[in-house]
């Protein structure tokens, strides 16, 4: 009966234990407010010992810092303060000092200083010739053939003959008909002669030559690169002129005249 009647005369206590067992009995107490009531008491003091603690600490920053500053300007007037060390007298001069040690100085070699020689030109005294006497006359040489005592040796490395300049294709300044392009045209006109097989037959086309102008400007190792399909008399032919072709103005490289290969397309064209 005594618990009862506590639990009664607490019922009016939100937080009382018994009061809250009461009431969720029979509830869910994860969701309530069961815990919320069940430990107020313990939150309330936590809070308010937090709450002191704070109000202490704030209270307690002031002090601290005034101690701080205090011990910073102890520390600054320690430093400011000069450390002065007092001198003794400076130890006494001896009055005479050691003789300095005697060096070994070796003598001197007494040099002979060499004099150049006086030359001295004097007269070449001639023998005098007796008088009347006629010079002695002068000996013939020896014209007869001595023994040949020259011997062959034959040369251990005989030097090569000098290597052939290989044409250029591209050079500085390319080689010229003499006249320019011009008077290549008009050479060509005159003196190709379309042949009569070839007319009869109606063969046209192209032939293209290569030759070389070498350092004198003449035309050689003329080649047909291609020439026309059964059109072989025209390529005999376009040979056959530029053969016949005068010396041209040779090419150049770095001023000095160079062999360059040279090609040539002649075009054979019925009118």
């Amino acid at each position: 009966m005594e618990s009862k009647t506590s639990i009664f005369n607490d019922w009016g206590n939100e937080i009382s234990a018994g009061r809250n067992n009461i009431v969720f009995e029979t509830r869910n107490k994860e969701y309530g407010a069961y815990y919320l009531r069940m430990y107020y008491g313990k939150r309330a003091i936590n809070a308010l010992l937090m709450a002191l603690s704070i109000f202490i600490i704030l209270l307690a920053i002031p002090y601290i810092s005034k101690l701080l500053d205090e011990k910073n300007k102890l520390k600054e007037t320690h430093r400011s303060k000069d450390i002065v060390t007092e001198l003794g007298p400076p130890p006494p001069m001896e009055k005479e000092l050691p003789p300095p040690p005697k060096l070994n100085i070796p003598k001197q070699i007494e040099q002979v200083r060499f004099v150049p020689p006086k030359v001295v030109i004097k007269p070449v005294e001639e023998p005098e010739l007796p008088k009347n006497t006629d010079p002695p006359k002068p000996t013939a040489p020896d014209t007869k053939p001595g023994p040949d005592t020259s011997v062959y040796v034959p040369p251990s490395n005989p030097i090569p003959p000098p290597k052939k300049q290989e044409p250029y294709t591209y050079v500085e300044q390319m080689p010229t008909f003499p006249g320019g392009e011009e008077k290549l045209f008009e050479f060509l006109s005159n003196n190709l002669k379309y042949p009569p097989f070839a007319r009869e037959n109606n063969i046209t086309g192209t032939v293209f030559l290569t030759f070389v102008v070498s350092e004198e400007g003449r035309i050689s190792e003329v080649q047909v690169l291609r020439g026309i399909t059964g059109g072989a008399v025209c390529d005999a032919e376009a040979k056959r002129v530029v053969e016949s072709m005068p010396p041209w103005k040779p090419g150049k490289q770095n001023g000095r005249a160079v062999p360059v290969r040279y090609n040539l397309p002649i075009k054979f064209k019925l009118n």
